[in-house]
């Protein structure tokens, strides 16, 4: 989206704005000084992959392109809109923050590759499981004390 960023001898100049952190370096530079005063913002759909999502990375739309769930930002921070629940206030320097720690975090080996790590540990698992329970059923058809009638 295309605002415009300050005004020159009576030239606009023009910048881009496309994702949340230069919509908050517009808003830090300029302050309450700029005639725009909120962009919205949807998430980033890059693709249902739970591995590279992050609920941080937000874009710069239109009014009439929102989605449903969406935000805005302005000088005093970032507003999150929700339909059927309450709206949600972080200023620019507390996003900025978890942001980051989002980042580190998730570029840590224990949680990058959680994800991996637990499907891996739920297969061996349920595989150890239907192997016992293989040999459990294969053992009570041979033991006698295990059978009913001579239990």
């Amino acid at each position: 989206c295309t605002y415009p960023y300050d005004h020159y001898d009576n030239i606009v100049i023009v910048v881009i704005i496309t994702t949340v952190e230069e919509a908050i370096g517009f808003f830090a530079s300029m302050g309450s000084s700029t005639s725009v005063k909120f962009m919205y913002l949807n998430r980033r759909r890059l693709s249902t992959d739970l591995h590279h999502f992050n609920p941080y990375d937000l874009v710069v739309t239109t009014p009439d392109r929102r989605d449903r769930e969406y935000f805005t930002i302005s000088t005093s921070g970032l507003v999150h809109y929700c339909p059927g629940e309450a709206s949600e206030h972080t200023s620019l320097s507390r996003w900025m923050e978890e942001s980051m720690r989002f980042k580190v975090l998730r570029s840590m080996s224990v949680f990058k590759h959680y994800s991996q790590r637990k499907i891996l540990a739920r297969w061996r698992y349920n595989a150890r499981y239907s192997r016992f329970r293989s040999t459990r059923d294969r053992l009570s058809q041979k033991l006698i004390p295990a059978q009913p009638r001579l239990a």
